[in-house]
């Protein structure tokens, strides 16, 4: 017993030392107002806030004490400045500190502010925590009713799969409201985003009815190695594809190399596939492996609710094309013409090196080992849009054969364009604002897309097309697509004929 009070009294002598010395502050000789607490996270009220884990910051105020230096605080609610952690003060003496809860129901905050008046009245700021909820989730078929068995859910970094007769338990969820995000393993259901009030010590049930959806399961693989490839990505096409806003993106490989490619509806698809590894090369996914070719490609029919298997999407080592665009009647370099190796929607050429800069020079980089079609497209529209060996359209292109760690070379002459000039009508026969699209009338290809000035004269221009024939359609907002004379779709669409460097007008688009 001797010991421990020698103990004892050594403890309280280092203490009141301590104070002496300024390690601690020393308290007020006359009592000084306890500082202010705040927080919008978790208020000192009756209510129920945050959770387990959710952080929220918690400000201090000097309450008109001058020259706070520092709070002491403690949120296991010791007012002791041995069992408090300090922060200095800022400029308007105030300070701000965050913390996530370690426990549920009612929690202390306790803070106390020291300045030259000494140290403050403690402040005792109460808040009560949110407990753990559960959440259950149903999934059943749309159309068939059955329980969902490969669906996964994901609500507030909780994530739970496998739906052991179509439910999903996801336990010690903070209390709050989420937005859960819900997907089929094998993606043969469309996934949906579900609003979730989860609440303290309750068991929140959601049934969940899922559209069935189809789905495409292949490998990447190095073409010379075989061996499984990460981050290659593999986008879905319909056929007639008529352009190609971007490459990239779609459904990517992990580190096993397989694809998922869904849920997507049932049809039929081809695939371009890229590498985030730029020694491999862009391609449409072929029967025998890459192409530069889309009528070459692999074509795949997925079926609703089933996930079918495609070979293997074989990667190559990449090449590039480059070359010099100039004028076909001066011979001068022409900047700002944009080559791509597919038809490239009009509204999104970009501005990297595929387009030519002020010499002339262009460069497509990251092909695939393949005959490629190159299309070249000025902007603004001076010039025809033309492909490789100058023709009008993709079809006729003479194709350019990349070969892999090499840059090939493949120049461009550019002619003026013609152009195509009429105007949007109404059902009345009177001129309306609309959108407007022209079409290689042989290829399919999008060559142009714009809309009528907001000034309601209808008016529109289609420019920089070649020599060809264009199948031209309108769009007026409360009203179906209506190609030129009044034809319902693309193929009974009557052709507009249109000459490099022409102008053709009273091309008027009537409504059907």
């Amino acid at each position: 017993m001797a010991k421990r009070r020698l103990a004892l009294r050594g403890f309280g002598a280092f203490v009141a030392a301590a104070l002496v010395v300024g390690l601690f502050p020393a308290a007020a000789s006359a009592a000084t107002p306890a500082p202010t607490v705040w927080s919008a996270e978790y208020p000192d009220d009756d209510a129920s806030h945050g959770g387990v884990g959710i952080a929220g910051n918690f400000t201090f105020g000097a309450n008109g004490v001058a020259d706070v230096a520092a709070y002491y605080y403690s949120f296991g609610g010791s007012c002791e400045p041995l069992n408090m952690q300090r922060v200095d003060a800022d400029s308007t003496g105030g300070a701000t500190v965050t913390y996530a809860p370690t426990s549920a129901g009612q929690n202390t905050l306790c803070v106390r502010s020291t300045s030259p008046s000494g140290l403050s009245d403690p402040a005792l700021h109460r808040y009560n925590v949110s407990s753990p909820g559960t959440v259950q989730l149903t999934f059943t078929d749309s159309t068939t009713g059955a329980p969902i068995t490969d669906m996964c859910a994901r609500v507030a970094e909780i994530e739970r799969c496998g739906s052991a007769n179509g439910v999903i338990l996801l336990e010690d969820v903070p209390s709050g409201s989420y937005t859960a995000s819900v997907y089929s393993q094998h993606r043969t259901h469309w996934g949906q985003d579900l609003e979730i009030l989860v609440q303290s010590h309750q068991v929140t049930e959601k049934a969940v009815v899922l559209a069935p959806a189809a789905a495409i399961a292949t490998m990447a693989l190095d073409a010379r190695t075989g061996k499984p490839l990460a981050d290659v990505c593999v986008s879905e096409l319909t056929l007639p594809m008529r352009s190609l806003y971007s490459e990239g993106g779609g459904y990517c490989s992990g580190a096993n190399g397989r694809i998922v490619i869904g849920p997507v509806a049932a049809g039929t698809y081809v695939f371009m596939a890229t590498s985030g590894n730029t020694a491999y090369g862009l391609q449409w996914v072929g029967v025998r492996g890459g192409t530069g070719d889309v009528r070459l490609a692999r074509t795949v029919t997925a079926t609703t609710g089933r996930l079918v298997s495609m070979p293997p999407v074989r990667m190559d080592l990449a090449g590039a094309i480059t070359g010099q665009v100039t004028d076909v009647a001066t011979g001068a370099a022409v900047g700002g013409v944009c080559a791509y190796p597919y038809a490239r929607h009009p509204a999104n050429l970009g501005f990297g090196p595929n387009c030519s800069n002020s010499t002339g020079t262009y460069t497509i980089s990251g092909l695939g080992p393949y005959k490629w079609p190159v299309q070249f497209t000025s902007r603004p529209h001076k010039y025809a849009t033309q492909w490789s060996g100058g023709a009008a359209d993709r079809l006729a292109a003479t194709p350019v054969q990349v070969t892999s760690g090499k840059t090939v070379t493949a120049d461009a002459k550019m002619a003026a364009g013609g152009s195509v000039t009429g105007r949007v009508l109404d059902t009345a026969g009177q001129p309306t604002f609309g959108y407007v699209e022209a079409y290689n009338a042989r290829s399919g290809d999008l060559l142009l897309s714009t809309s009528t000035p907001p000034d309601r004269t209808g008016t529109y221009a289609i420019a920089g097309l070649a020599t060809q024939d264009l199948k031209i359609v309108s769009n007026v907002e409360g009203s179906a697509l209506c190609w030129y004379q009044r034809a319902s779709d693309f193929d009974t669409a009557t052709v507009v004929h249109s000459t490099a460097g022409q102008a053709v007008d009273g091309i008027d688009l009537a409504r059907c």
